[in-house]
């Protein structure tokens, strides 16, 4: 409503209530004293006013009704927003679950390969330990090896670490963790070998391969693997054993050679020399007498003493004895044997002790014969002139037993385990004095062990020495 009002009509409510005033305000109109709202504007240079109004109930109405439409639309979008928050939270909400969902459960597919593979693995363990600032340690994981390299369960290595540790050997618990430790520091990967007690074996070698890593917290976690290496050692043990042996063996055919060549030499170069002074007795008319003949049987003796030796260490390292067994009696064989060497060395005292009755035995009597003139020849060679040589046959029930005494310089602890070997003539002054090629005991060796018996000595140092061999009744059927 737009109406051209004078200044003069100042009985006019709205003009009154504005006169002098421009811009919306608000009066009681007239005739109807109703209130009313006024856009009033003063007309430039004129006693007019240009005044718009309307009934202020219906503006308030309109803006009433226009504020809760607004107010309305506000709340239907917050709701709405707080539907498409919610559904995208939920959403999000959704798709963070199911991450974790297939998280966890390639978690759980990975830890399940894991022990799958650890638990097939038949010579290794695995393993997953964390140590904590003060250097206490737990396991967290380790697999099912753990029962038969340790004989405990899983559950129980995880509940107390020293399940293992507590079986290490002492020195190689303390030098195990001192390398642990260095690795830690310079957080390389740890390599070490044990030895370990074994529930079954006594002893098992283990070989641990692992890497730190150094949590935010500052505890390490160790992922490795132990594996079993006992065979290996074995393996190993056995190699240089073959290689020691090997290196003996060419040791002794070298010495061999030497004192072959020097044992042959002096009984050669003896028969030499005597065949030349013979041959110039011959010539100047003088005959043989038996005493000549016998001073060349000597040597020629020794020469045929030695060849049989080599002989029969070539023969029996070839499996080529055969021994002819046959019922003797053992008692009157050590007998003769000691009064041959009684008429070849009158001057020496042989002491015999035997049972008075047959000593019933089935054996080779040539080769126990051989046995026995080099176990009594070695007493004589090593016991001073003025004191005995013993020789003893004794029997139990199902076996003889005969031992040689001497009263010598006696064998060192440390010679006595090679005794028996091939060319070992040990290492007293007494022995590298004596001739021989080193061959008699383990010819000797030889023969008993075919026998299906055993040979060998008692002696210390400055003691003398008791060498003995014994023999089965009867034989045992091959």
């Amino acid at each position: 409503m737009n109406l051209r009002i004078p200044l003069d009509k100042i009985n006019n409510p709205s003009v009154m209530a504005v006169l002098g005033k421009t811009g919306v305000v608000e009066g009681i109109g007239y005739p109807n004293e109703v209130p009313v709202m006024a856009d009033v504007r003063a007309v430039p240079d004129s006693p007019w006013f240009l005044v718009a109004g309307m009934n202020a109930d219906e503006v308030y109405a309109e803006a009433q009704l226009n504020l809760w439409t607004i107010a309305g639309f506000v709340i239907a979008l917050i709701f709405a927003s707080g539907a498409v928050i919610a559904f995208l939270w939920r959403k999000q909400s959704i798709d963070f679950y199911r991450r974790q969902h297939e998280s966890a459960e390639a978690l759980r597919e990975s830890e399940t390969t894991i022990r799958s593979i650890g638990d097939n693995l038949p010579n290794a363990m695995l393993y997953q330990m964390i140590v904590d600032k003060s250097g206490n340690r737990k396991l967290t994981f380790v697999s099912e090896t753990i029962r038969k390299f340790y004989g405990c369960t899983p559950e129980e290595a995880m509940a107390d670490v020293n399940r293992l540790y507590g079986r290490f050997f002492k020195e190689d618990r303390e030098r195990f963790r001192k390398e642990e430790d260095a690795a830690l520091k310079k957080r390389s990967v740890f390599q070490s070998e044990a030895r370990v007690y074994d529930p079954s074996s006594g002893l098992r070698w283990s070989h641990w391969a692992s890497r730190p890593r150094l949590l935010a917290d500052g505890r390490t976690i160790w992922d490795g693997v132990e594996f079993d290496i006992t065979k290996n050692k074995q393996v190993e043990s056995e190699l240089l054993a073959a290689k020691q042996a090997a290196e003996a063996a060419v040791r002794s055919k070298a010495t061999f050679v030497d004192i072959a060549a020097h044992e042959l030499r002096n009984p050669i170069t003896a028969f030499s020399l005597l065949l030349q002074y013979f041959q110039k007795q011959i010539e100047k008319g003088h005959p043989l007498s038996k005493t000549d003949f016998d001073r060349l049987k000597a040597p020629a003796d020794r020469i045929s003493d030695l060849v049989s030796d080599l002989l029969d260490v070539s023969r029996m390292e070839r499996g080529l004895v055969v021994l002819r067994p046959v019922q003797i009696d053992m008692a009157s064989l050590v007998a003769k044997n000691v009064e041959e060497f009684l008429i070849q060395v009158p001057k020496r005292h042989i002491r015999l002790t035997k049972p008075d009755h047959p000593v019933e035995i089935e054996a080779d009597p040539v080769r126990i014969n051989q046995v026995l003139s080099n176990l009594i020849d070695n007493a004589i060679k090593y016991t001073p002139k003025d004191r005995p040589i013993e020789v003893t046959v004794e029997q139990t029930e199902n076996t003889v037993r005969v031992s040689v005494v001497d009263h010598g310089a006696g064998i060192p602890k440390e010679d006595q385990q090679d005794i028996f070997a091939p060319f070992s003539r040990g290492t007293t002054e007494t022995t590298t004095r004596a001739s021989g090629l080193g061959l008699g005991l383990s010819i000797c060796r030889a023969i008993i062990e075919l026998h299906q018996g055993t040979i060998g000595v008692l002696s210390e140092a400055g003691q003398g020495s008791t060498f003995y061999f014994e023999l089965p009744k009867q034989r045992p059927k091959a």
